[in-house]
């Protein structure tokens, strides 16, 4: 009976064990998504603010709207995973980076000859 009731014992606590784990491992799913969403939102602003700043240099928003990083943007959300985070903060970078090279192209075209 002793040897039962110590079987039961260990079957209980690798029973906590496995739901605390699955608990744990959820959170951690869980937090990888909420930082994910929370780059997709600073991507979302930033592309904005600087595609906001491009327009009122007189950058046609055609211009804007037909680059290939646009393109990538409007797919963000299915083409990054929630583990894939350092790619999605590199994509940040190669998007602002796009549009910087259309602000110095501006800046040339409105310097005095």
């Amino acid at each position: 009976a002793e040897a039962a009731r110590l079987v039961s014992e260990d079957d209980s606590a690798a029973a906590i064990a496995s739901d605390t784990a699955a608990e744990l491992y959820g959170l951690v799913i869980a937090a990888q998504h909420i930082d994910k969403q929370f780059l997709l939102l600073d991507l979302v602003l930033s592309v904005y603010d600087a595609g906001a700043e491009l327009i009122e240099l007189g950058v046609p928003v055609q211009q804007l709207a037909a680059l290939p990083v646009m393109a990538r943007l409007r797919r963000c959300k299915e083409l990054y995973d929630s583990s894939q985070t350092e790619q999605l903060r590199a994509f940040q970078q190669e998007a602002l980076g796009s549009f910087q090279a259309i602000r110095s192209e501006y800046a040339q075209r409105e310097e005095p000859s």
